[in-house]
């Protein structure tokens, strides 16, 4: 590759997918710098997510040889509608600053970039109700104001966008002297490091190189006293709205209100809104206990692929198979507030269409099994009879790939005692799935109800989650005879029981190992 003096609008994408790719490389890193403004460790993951929803949108409705601004326009639009978090939102701002910024260039010099990074600077200010400094908002400015003054003494495009990338360095050094949060946990500000690492990846474009440069280390940042305590900052909410004649700014200063850290952007067609709420709804969990859930306020409907991006990168990573894990409709209407419809079966088939959507995107994008978890219908066996079957075909019609549902009787680390057999199972023969996942091990599951289900083939749950010690294989090959006696062997996928995320690591790897290397003792018997 050779360095570039001018852009067109390809080069514009394909420097963007380089940061992107940058960014999606750092992002666990800069997850860990994640305390402002508040401390939930995502800042990486939304923004590395914001901006591949953008080049999605790119990509698939530039056309061929589009125009810099064609580009930088869909960039904008697709980041605003993938837009996660708080730092998504900035970052699909300061996206929208740039587009302005590029409308009506067919190509692009530094001194176009330098303008336009002084529109997405602008832009993304105005976006934050309450701008503070030391925030990706200083980063982003220091990086405009500097690639303004290279672009006065030599406009051509590496020399802008490296003193962009100088300028945003410093900035980012500087956040914890502007900020005490910063300062007391001894960190950057993370999302103007997200900032920084875009900007790394532009300029390696602009060079003709790969982004090759030093990745980020991730930190344990010191948090200070109380800032723990997650529940004083309310709750994570985000949200779209379309329309037409959108009042913006009434409806800005309306939804400001309801909460805090609010960044609220758009236009009269589309408002993104990401605030922090005290007023989730309220359902109660399968112990019976009231837990803070999402509210059904309007229509359900998917707006955009949720786990296509998650699933690209797993298989950038790994040449095996993959299963794509997605939430069932009937166990989303247990865990959500009817404000809404009528009846939460009318919900649920809601839901059904939403996941059956990402269902069909999952495997266009390469997806091997995907399976839907619906523990709720364990749990509310009588709903579940009278339209959690009907929702969870609804989510499966018309898709070719193999599906699995999987129905458990919840994670070991919170529900201690546990039934020998399923109260919602054998309803499932009326399922299209191929697949059903089950939990044998902490039940001492009955496996003789499996001889209901001759269609199916079963994920075995073989490993105990409510025991730290780690199985031997004979105790593994033991619970896997229990299911052959009533399952072929063709017919049986060996697992762990659910909730496998609250082991330790060395004990959950323990027992993995165990699960293994009983399989290929049964495996081993069944070949004589």
């Amino acid at each position: 590759m050779t360095p570039s003096l001018i852009w067109d609008g390809t080069d514009l994408l394909n420097a963007l997918a380089v940061a992107a790719d940058l960014l999606s490389q750092n992002r666990a890193a800069i997850d860990s710098l994640n305390v402002y403004p508040v401390p939930d460790g995502d800042t990486g993951t939304n923004m590395s997510l914001t901006m591949q929803a953008a080049l999605d949108e790119a990509r698939g409705s530039s056309g061929p040889n589009p125009s810099v601004a064609t580009v930088a326009q869909r960039i904008a639009y697709g980041s605003l509608l993938g837009a996660r978090g708080n730092s998504g939102v900035i970052l699909s701002q300061i996206y929208r600053g740039l587009a302005q910024g590029l409308a009506g260039l067919e190509k692009v010099d530094g001194r176009d970039i330098a303008h336009a990074l002084r529109g997405a600077s602008d832009t993304a200010y105005k976006a934050v109700m309450k701008p503070v400094e030391g925030t990706m908002l200083t980063v982003i400015r220091v990086a405009a104001e500097q690639a303004e003054i290279a672009a006065q003494r030599d406009p051509s495009l590496i020399p802008v966008l490296d003193a962009a990338l100088e300028g945003a360095g410093v900035a980012l050094a500087n956040t914890p002297d502007q900020l005490e949060t910063l300062r007391q946990a001894g960190v950057v500000d993370s999302g103007g490091q997200g900032v920084v690492v875009i900007l790394q990846g532009l300029l390696a474009a602009a060079q003709g190189s790969s982004a090759d440069v030093e990745p980020i280390q991730a930190m344990a940042p010191v948090v200070a006293d109380g800032a723990d305590e997650l529940e004083a900052f309310g709750y994570c909410t985000n949200f779209l709205i379309t329309g037409a004649g959108i009042p913006f700014e009434q409806v800005r200063a309306a939804l400001a209100a309801m909460g805090q850290s609010a960044v609220i952007v758009g236009d009269d067609e589309h408002v993104k809104v990401h605030l922090h709420t005290e007023n989730p709804g309220t359902a109660l969990d399968r112990s019976g206990h009231p837990n803070p859930v999402p509210r059904i306020a309007g229509k359900i409907r998917r707006k955009h692929a949720v786990e296509v991006d998650d699933l690209r990168f797993l298989k950038r990573h790994t040449r095996r198979q993959v299963k794509m894990t997605v939430p069932g409709p009937f166990t989303m209407t247990q865990q959500a507030q009817n404000d809404f419809y009528e009846s939460d079966a009318d919900a649920a088939m809601d839901y059904a269409v939403a996941v059956n959507e990402e269902i069909k995107d999952l495997f266009a994008a390469g997806a091997d099994l995907v399976q839907i978890d619906e523990p709720y219908l364990q749990a509310r066996p009588e709903k579940a009879r009278q339209y959690g079957l009907r929702a969870l075909n609804r989510a499966l019609q018309d898709i070719s790939g193999p599906t699995c549902v999987h129905i458990c009787f919840g994670y070991a680390a919170i529900i201690h005692s546990r039934p020998s057999g399923y109260s919602f199972l054998t309803e499932l023969a009326g399922c299209t799935c191929k697949q059903i996942s089950i939990e044998t091990a902490q039940s001492n599951l009955d496996c003789s109800v499996l001889e209901q289900l001759p269609a199916k083939q079963f994920m075995v749950g073989a490993i105990d989650l409510s025991d730290m010690n780690v199985e031997t294989p004979e105790m593994v090959a033991a619970r896997v005879r229990r299911a052959l006696e009533y399952v072929a062997p063709e017919n049986v996928i060996i697992a762990p029981d659910c909730g496998m995320k609250y082991l330790p690591r060395e004990i959950a790897f323990g027992k993995m190992r165990a699960m293994v290397e009983g399989a290929r003792m049964v495996r081993r018997e069944l070949e004589g």
